[in-house]
């Protein structure tokens, strides 16, 4: 093989690492919500296929070194391009791999809910109460339409959205109604 065609293939090989990588860095959150709403064997598919895309990738940049390690021969500034963009495919796939960490990290559709009142202490019937409820969306996608019922105040909030790992607030204020005199 001449090693023009040995530049040629060298550099097909690198644009075929450079695409796959830069197309699942740039939809990684796309596929991160898509992902949300799979079934638990889908996810496991999309996982298994994500691993099988991250272990080829691993074979072609190992091709990538050994077509590089046969081009001693090419010009010097052919050998520092190759040299800074197999640097660069290393790195993409240092990212490819914290992008499937982030996968395996990914707890979809978990919110936690915590009801706190504004003091501490007893309140009698007929008084003014708030209650404060902090909603913390504890995955890294996005959960919409939220609905939030209490059981005694009913809707508290309803049809919003949080962000990965956002939280927020929302108060309701009732009277007591008990009988008099008694402490709650």
């Amino acid at each position: 093989m001449s090693l023009q065609e040995r530049i040629n293939i060298t550099r097909s090989l690198e644009g075929l690492l450079r695409s796959q990588a830069v197309l699942l860095y740039h939809f990684q959150s796309q596929l991160k919500e898509k992902y949300c709403l799979f079934s638990a064997k889908d996810k496991k598919k999309f996982l298994h296929s994500l691993d099988d895309l991250l272990d080829r990738e691993s074979h072609l940049l190992q091709g990538f070194e050994d077509f590089l390690h046969q081009l001693q021969d090419a010009p010097q500034e052919c050998q520092m391009e190759f040299l800074a963009s197999f640097e660069d495919l290393i790195r993409r796939e240092a990212i490819l791999l914290d992008i499937y960490k982030d996968f395996l990290k990914v707890n979809c559709n978990t919110l936690k809910i915590a009801k706190s009142v504004e003091r501490c202490g007893y309140y009698r019937s007929c008084q003014n109460i708030t209650y404060t409820y902090l909603i913390k969306n504890t995955c890294n996608c996005t959960v919409n339409e939220i609905k939030i019922i209490d059981s005694r105040l009913g809707v508290i909030v309803e049809g919003i959205s949080l962000g990965p790992y956002e939280k927020r607030s929302f108060n309701k204020s009732t009277i007591l109604s008990y009988p008099p005199r008694t402490e709650v």
